[in-house]
């Protein structure tokens, strides 16, 4: 987006609130995952980011 260059214009991204949400509803192979933590990594306006790891590493 034009003129949002520094960290103040990013700021804004800082303030998206981290909402509880039932993993096991919402991951489709919940089971197929070694883990999924609990708390979010990141949050965004649309979306959370979490940290997983699947059973089956090979790929």
């Amino acid at each position: 987006m034009e003129g949002w260059s520094g960290t103040k214009e990013f700021a804004v991204y800082n303030q998206a609130q981290r909402e509880y949400i039932n993993i096991k509803e919402v991951v489709p192979g919940y089971e197929s995952y070694k883990y999924i933590a609990e708390e979010p990594i990141a949050a965004g306006s649309f979306a959370q980011v979490y940290k997983a790891e699947n059973k089956n590493t090979k790929f």
